[in-house]
Order: structure tokens, then sequence, then C-alpha cells
């Protein structure tokens, strides 16, 4: 019997062995899971860059924040690109990216899926990750017709936005919200 994540939560020299139940701890399974994270940060920061890069550099396309967003994230960002100026066209650049950098700061992960079956893909966890991107920008707005109305110098500007993955289902990770530094959050239970 292959072992899976979940399953009771034994604690002690006693407990059963995974050989024995079939399962992994879940504390064990998330030690495993953190260590085998931080180890492939670079790769989790390849790919949560290419959503931060897709969501930015978009033309305001509803599709793409409703496929690389969830929950109040996307309504916010929904509402900042319907409430855009139609006439104005914005382009949105990162400049230098070679300088850019993406950091996993935090990751967390809790078995989610409760459903009496095993899932056909994956496991039963849903994955948070807190990614701090360290980039410089540049936005320029222009007319329908090209013209340059706002130009802009490049700024470097810090992001913290938390990733989200359910992992027994075969999508990409989607922002689930932005974090601002120094500011108090509120403490959302799920």
């Amino acid at each position: 019997m292959s072992p899976v994540f979940g399953g009771p939560c034994y604690v002690g020299k006693d407990s059963p062995q995974p050989e024995e139940t079939g399962y992994i701890d879940i504390g064990d399974a998330l030690v495993i899971f953190y260590l085998y994270a931080r180890l492939q940060q670079t790769h989790a920061a390849t790919v949560t860059e290419s959503a931060y890069g897709t969501i930015n550099q978009g033309p305001g396309d509803e599709q793409t924040i409703k496929k690389l967003t969830i929950g109040v994230h996307q309504k916010r960002l929904m509402d900042i690109v319907r409430a855009r100026d139609p006439s104005k066209v914005y382009i949105w650049s990162s400049e230098a990216p070679a300088q850019n950098e993406a950091k996993v700061v935090s990751l967390r992960a809790f078995e989610q899926n409760m459903s009496r079956e095993t899932p056909k893909f994956g496991n039963r966890l849903t994955v948070q990750a807190l990614v701090r991107f360290e980039t410089v920008q540049k936005l320029d707005v222009y007319t329908k017709t090209g013209k340059l109305i706002q130009p802009s110098e490049p700024k470097r500007v810090v992001e913290y936005l938390i990733f989200q993955k359910r992992m027994w289902y075969d999508t990409p990770w989607a922002i689930r919200d932005q974090l601002y530094e120094g500011l108090q959050g509120k403490i959302q239970h799920m």
C-alpha cells in the first residue's frame, strides 16, 4: 500500500508507522512538503513570476484575471479594470528583468479535500505560498491612437502576493490575495 497524505495524526513513539496504516502523519507531510518546496524555491518563484507577469502585462483581460486569481483579489482586480478609462491604453513593463526577484517568504499546507475517495490527481492538500516580488516597473498611458499621455519613470516596487493551489486539481497556481508591508491585516478563518 502506498502512503497517502492525511488520515489520523499520531504523536509519540508508539505511533503506527506509515507502512502499518497507509497514512503519512499530516505533520510529517507538511515538514516534507516544506523542505521540498524550499529546495524547489527557484521553481516556485519561476511559476509565480509567470502568473505575476501575465496578470500585470495583460491589457485588463477579464478572462486572464479570472483564470489566475481567486476570491477577494479577483474582485478587486476586476473592479480596477472595469473602472479604467476605455479611451486609454495602459502599458506595464518590467524594467531590468535581471534585477527582478521573487522569493517564497512563507509556505503553508493544510488538508482540505475531505471526500471519501482518494483524489484521482494529486493529494488532499491546499497549499498557500506568500511570495515577495521585488521589481523595477513602469506604467505608461497612451491614447487609442498610440500617443503617449503620461510617461513614467521606472520605480522599484515590492509586493507580497499569496498564491494558492488545490493539489487535487490540475490547475495553475492562483493569486488569492495581496499583503501590504507595514499594515495590520484581518485574520480570516477558512
